[in-house]
């Protein structure tokens, strides 16, 4: 899981733009290597000794993006984790704020559908062709539809009834939260999630307004 720390917004965009990075080069990787590489070896590859032939292009392919994966292989050892991947880091500010109109909303959802949480994404519009618009989505199994990457902002608030609870205390509280795709991460962090509700066909629809209170426009 990858979890970030930082004392400001833009701290935080910036560690999260690195993390996105090295998720979707690893996922990369992963998906254009072959399963297996052929037995038959004609020496050493090197990028001066590369003859263009098939083995040689995969075997570069795997010298060049994954060398110490195979350094280890071949001696027996197992990969050593990075510092990056044992240590947790818990921020210290939720990513986004709520209104307690949005809060209370969400918590009566998820007790009535029985849902694990709420998660807010940010994809192409369903209504509109070439619009992109932000929406929510119930969560019935957290180990399923969620990514080391998607972060949760508490719904419950402290015993004074207003301030929310922060993430050092909620973070692995074990209750229902809203959760911010990764997708719409970077468009929503440091705002404020409300919602609207139309009484006419109970269908609900994301208001998100920026650290000045002007409202985001997701095409924006």
């Amino acid at each position: 899981t990858i979890c970030l720390r930082g004392d400001s917004f833009i701290e935080r965009y910036f560690l999260r733009c690195r993390a996105l990075s090295t998720h979707f080069m690893t996922f990369s990787t992963r998906l254009l290597l072959p399963p297996s590489t052929p037995t038959i070896c004609h020496g050493p590859v090197t990028r001066a000794m590369c003859c263009g032939c098939e083995h040689h292009s995969i075997a570069n392919a795997r010298f060049f993006s994954t060398g110490t994966e195979g350094a280890n292989r071949s001696t027996g050892t197992k990969p050593r984790k990075s510092k990056t991947q044992k240590t947790k880091m818990i921020p210290r500010k939720a990513a986004l704020k709520m209104t307690p109109k949005a809060r209370n909303v969400f918590k009566k959802m998820i007790d009535i559908t029985n849902s694990q949480g709420i998660i807010l994404k940010y994809e192409n519009s369903s209504q509109h062709a070439l619009r992109m618009a932000f929406k929510f989505d119930l969560i019935k199994d957290l180990s399923k539809e969620l990514t080391p990457l998607d972060e949760g902002v508490s719904l419950e608030v402290l015993e004074d009834g207003i301030t929310p609870k922060p993430p050092d205390e909620s973070w692995n509280d074990n209750l229902p939260k809203l959760y911010i795709h990764h997708n719409a991460f970077m468009k929503v962090l440091g705002g404020t999630l409300d919602v609207d509700i139309d009484t006419g066909t109970g269908s609900m629809k994301p208001l998100l307004f920026d650290r000045n209170g002007h409202a985001m426009d997701p095409n924006a």
